[in-house]
């Protein structure tokens, strides 16, 4: 449910940038060979979740004029500590990304990344409850890690992410350096 919202907020923000184009402009805020590191804390539905990752800035896409955009190479990562519901143990995940980004200035300190990343990834999981343990071998699943990024300061962004890989997923803020 929450991706759909997300998804939504995005075909809005495209909708408005084309409705209002005169108050709002779409930019690049990524060069290419430019390194973003991405550090995240977030809730899955049986806890804590910590995401990190590397991506590195390959190029521009410019074959629509009016709406620039960037794309990358990432690698991402997931841990998550069960801590609600009765269980104890942790989750895992890890992919390499096709990485997307769309950049929008609204005015001054207004300025937004949105970024889609695909690919897949290696996933898996132990934990107890009740006595049992369960433990599910790594697997290959798919994996998506889409934010929206603030830019705070020049080199310091505030990042709200969603993260799944496998069915290991989290919900986030956390920052972006961008190096």
């Amino acid at each position: 449910m929450k991706r759909i919202l997300f998804i939504t907020l995005f075909l809005f923000v495209l909708l408005y940038s084309g409705v209002f184009a005169d108050s709002m402009t779409g930019v690049q805020y990524n060069d290419p060979g430019q390194i973003n590191l991405t550090g995240v804390v977030g809730f899955n539905g049986w806890g804590l979740s910590v995401g990190v990752g590397a991506e590195r800035i390959m190029g521009d896409l410019t074959f629509i004029p009016e709406f620039p955009m960037e794309w990358g190479l990432a690698a991402r990562g997931i841990f998550g500590f069960y801590l609600f519901s009765g269980y104890s143990g942790f989750d895992y995940g890890a992919a390499p990304l096709a990485t997307l980004h769309k950049g929008f200035n609204f005015g001054d300190n207004l300025e937004f990344d949105f970024t889609f990343g695909l690919g897949l990834g290696l996933y898996g999981y132990s934990y107890s409850s009740y006595g049992w343990n369960f433990s599910e071998p790594i697997k290959l699943g798919f994996a998506s890690f889409d934010s929206v990024s603030w830019k705070w300061k020049k080199d310091l962004w505030l990042t709200l992410e969603y993260a799944y890989i496998g069915w290991e997923s989290v919900y986030g803020i956390g920052i972006r350096k961008v190096m």
